[in-house]
């Protein structure tokens, strides 16, 4: 019999102070950093910076450093510990060597990311767990219900018929876990659609995405900071911006804003403006996405 242990975060945990309460985060970026503790590493999953693991907190130089939270590194390790018996971790960095794919087909404890499901067969699970589907709900993108719905339905197609999918959960008297317990589509699609009426969230507006990119530069933070201004006094709702790395060769930062109109073309042509302003502008590269399934 196998068993599918399912957790959306690679590595061992994040890093906490004790003394501050501060995470350990990224120079770059400021995105919360991945502790790996076999390798004895940092890594930061947005610009992909790699670091060794500080000896005292960055924030407040206090030396008590702890872990929050859980990867498959650290749900292995507790496994382990509590059953004495082996598991295998199946993520996207892993490995696809002729031993790692053999001890795939023989241990019974399995744990990974949604990675783990790409390469799995049917029916092939005795019982599945979601862990923290606390985390995957509450992400800050709109999808976030919809897409674990989907991870559920999923993850469900690898479990034997009369096995058992558990889900882990703070909140399950809630109505919306519940449903996805239930698997009760008719029920989840009215929450949705009631939640993002009130937000004007799809299908009830239409989104563009901006990706500004320009070179570290002053004067040009200041030109679109006054673009953001002159934007967000017309009626289209402007939602931004999120200063990130930019991932574009050449340009070092990315400001993503968010375009929330009542119809498509409102939405286009203010997109298509924004374009024109700065296609002459070699240190700035302006990339709209129009109804992005990410945000």
């Amino acid at each position: 019999e196998k068993v599918l242990f399912l957790i959306n975060r690679k590595g061992y945990s994040l890093l906490q102070c004790r003394d501050c309460g501060e995470l350990i985060r990224c120079d770059t970026c400021s995105n919360p950093l991945i502790f790996h503790k076999s390798a004895g590493r940092l890594d930061c999953r947005l610009c992909m910076m790699k670091g060794d693991v500080p000896d005292q907190c960055p924030s407040c130089a206090g030396v008590s450093l702890h872990a929050v939270g859980a990867g498959t590194e650290r749900i292995r390790e507790e496994i382990e510990n509590l059953l004495g018996q082996n598991a295998l971790v199946i993520e996207k960095d892993g490995g696809h060597s002729a031993e790692n794919i053999l001890f795939r087909e023989l241990a019974p404890l399995i744990i990974g990311t949604k990675y783990a499901l790409r390469s799995e067969s049917q029916h092939q699970y005795s019982a599945a767990l979601i862990l923290s589907i606390d985390d995957t709900l509450s992400q800050p993108d709109f999808r976030a219900h919809e897409r674990t719905f989907q991870d559920i339905v999923q993850v469900l197609q690898c479990v034997k018929p009369g096995g058992t999918l558990f889900l882990q959960t703070r909140n399950g008297r809630e109505p919306l876990v519940r449903s996805l317990a239930r698997l009760d589509y008719d029920g989840f699609i009215a929450h949705e659609f009631e939640q993002r009426r009130l937000l004007n969230y799809p299908p009830f507006c239409r989104l563009v995405r901006l990706s500004v990119h320009y070179a570290d530069n002053g004067k040009i933070a200041k030109r679109l900071d006054a673009l953001l201004q002159e934007l967000r006094e017309g009626t289209i709702e402007i939602l931004g911006p999120l200063e990130l790395p930019s991932e574009r060769k050449g340009f070092s930062t990315c400001w993503q804003i968010l375009i929330k109109a009542s119809d498509r073309r409102a939405s286009g042509e203010l997109a298509c403006s924004v374009q024109k302003m700065f296609e002459r502008d070699r240190r700035i590269l302006v990339v709209a996405d129009v109804d992005p399934y990410w945000i």
